[in-house]
């Protein structure tokens, strides 16, 4: 859908297909009037609708297709945001009302977020599972990625590095970009679409068939790829709105 074809026209992904040899599925993202802020994000199975205060995110509520015509509401979500109005810390809520878990973002002076910290409430009060740190390149990129794991009695560090192209990021215009960060891989603040994920000398995850741009440098068809497992590539062709 274009609704704009000015030199300064702003895209947002709306569609993402994804084709391998054995499946299609898609995930939708729609938003909030004609800004830049998420209002839905929807797949085959399950999809999380945002509520704000004017530009102000609020609540968010997640829920799973139980039949064709219906869905259950999973798992719903609260917000606290900084002054500049960036997640600082989202609390997660089963069955609306019982607390199993939140996490903490951190952020440069850039607004970057050098850091994401998840708490399990569960079992314990404020255990920490997961840290996540986040040093950028001069592009605006995630250079590196430190990801530390508490799950066993001995915190493991897995480090990755990685690699981009020079053209215009997939999410360059989305506004609360960190909303897709468990959702999509390429969602992560970048100013630019990662080719490789690097684990040490290891690449894990390949995005390096950008075999279609548009005209604006917005990528419109690629191939992720992990070379360390022998599964088929999958095949994404991007859609976009234009502000």
């Amino acid at each position: 859908m274009l609704t704009n074809t000015s030199s300064e026209a702003i895209y947002l992904p709306i569609k993402f297909t994804y084709t391998t040899d054995t499946f299609v599925n898609h995930t939708n993202i729609s938003y909030v009037g004609n800004s830049q802020l998420i209002k839905s994000i929807e797949d085959g199975m399950f999809k999380e609708e945002f509520t704000y205060d004017g530009d102000k995110l609020l609540r968010s509520v997640e829920s799973q297709k139980t039949s064709p015509t219906n869905w259950t509401v999973r798992n719903s979500y609260t917000y606290a945001l900084n002054v500049n109005g960036d997640i600082t810390r989202k609390n997660q809520f089963h069955a609306d009302t019982l607390l199993i878990g939140y996490w903490l973002a951190n952020y440069n002076s850039s607004r970057k977020i050098v850091k994401i910290e998840s708490y399990n409430v569960v079992k314990s009060i404020g255990t920490l599972n997961r840290k996540m740190e986040f040093e950028y390149d001069a592009a605006g990129n995630i250079k590196t990625a430190a990801i530390t794991s508490y799950y066993g009695t001995t915190p493991s560090v897995s480090t990755y590095s990685y690699e981009y192209d020079n053209k215009n990021g997939i999410f360059k215009h989305v506004k609360n970009q960190l909303l897709l960060f468990s959702n999509t891989k390429w969602a992560a603040h970048q100013a630019n679409n990662m080719l490789k994920e690097f684990s040490g000398e290891t690449v894990v995850t390949a995005a390096n068939e950008y075999n279609e741009y548009n005209t604006s440098g917005y990528p419109t068809k690629f191939a992720n790829i992990d070379p360390t497992a022998s599964t088929a590539p999958v095949n994404i062709v991007v859609d976009y709105t234009i502000r």
